[in-house]
């Protein structure tokens, strides 16, 4: 995490720095740009609040705000949503529309490349001159990232094309899927060596040492929470996927998965961590 802060605050230094012939921020502008950051940044509005940002790393702020800003700047990146336009006219790609958000023109929107725009409900406007304008009122999810929406433009209707979307997975689901299939890898394994020690221990009843029997119940244990791990992260992976707002910071997510068997005590774990 603090490789990555230090990297996109490297990145805002040298944007910043290619600007000689701007002034120097004296400590009441750097101040502002701090407290407008984080105003910003709690309102949702993160394309305003990655602007305080950058003001805020430059060399002449203090450290101790530098250290602030560069730490927002990775969560900053990682909320805001960036959408992908295609503007078509029947099976013709249209590159030369042009697209407002809330009135405002976002340049080369309908040549392919990722927009960020803030979260919450957006007027979108496709205009171009051989076409009716059409508008029309899209939800932008916070940390949606790459979304592809295609709109269409039809000769002689004025009337809110067909959207198209294509939403991105967030990164929650695809962890607490893989903790599922993990799971359900775990559940068959311990169940067929349980079966297969069950087996054994027909062949040796009466005879079946304590330490045998406490193996295969040890077996069939693990089968049954691994497979309880499997349920509970599918239906989280589907919660996240259908319901809810993708987390706002997650540059890494890391997935762990076990069990333990020891006399007379099981356990298993499952771990998550974005």
């Amino acid at each position: 995490m603090m490789n990555r802060r230090m990297g996109a605050a490297l990145v805002a230094l040298t944007v910043l720095g290619t600007t000689e012939l701007a002034p120097a921020m004296d400590k009441a502008e750097c101040l502002r740009s701090y407290e407008s950051a984080q105003r910003n940044r709690k309102a949702s509005q993160f394309r305003a609040a990655r602007r305080d940002v950058l003001s805020c790393l430059d060399p002449a702020c203090p450290e101790l705000l530098r250290a602030d800003c560069a730490g927002w700047l990775d969560a900053i990146e990682q909320s805001t949503p960036t959408v992908v336009f295609e503007v078509r006219a029947g099976k013709r790609e249209v590159t030369d529309a042009r697209v407002s958000v809330d009135g405002q023109l976002v340049a080369d929107a309908a040549r392919g490349v990722a927009v960020p725009l803030d979260p919450g409900t957006r007027k979108l406007r496709v205009e171009h001159d051989a076409y009716p304008a059409v508008e029309l009122e899209l939800v932008i999810r916070e940390g949606d990232k790459n979304r592809r929406l295609v709109l269409e433009l039809a000769a002689g209707d004025s009337t809110p094309p067909p959207v198209s979307t294509e939403r991105g997975i967030p990164s929650e689901s695809l962890v607490l899927a893989s903790v599922a299939a993990v799971g359900l890898v775990s559940f068959g394994y311990f169940g067929l060596k349980g079966l297969a020690g069950r087996s054994d221990l027909d062949e040796c009843k009466g005879r079946c040492s304590s330490d045998a029997v406490d193996d295969v119940r040890a077996d069939f244990l693990r089968a049954d929470i691994s497979l309880a791990v499997a349920a509970l992260a599918l239906g989280g992976a589907a919660y996240f996927y259908f319901g809810a707002t993708p987390a706002t910071e997650a540059p890494t997510a890391r997935v762990g998965f076990g069990a333990s068997a020891q006399p007379g005590r099981v356990s298993a774990f499952a771990r998550a961590r974005f």
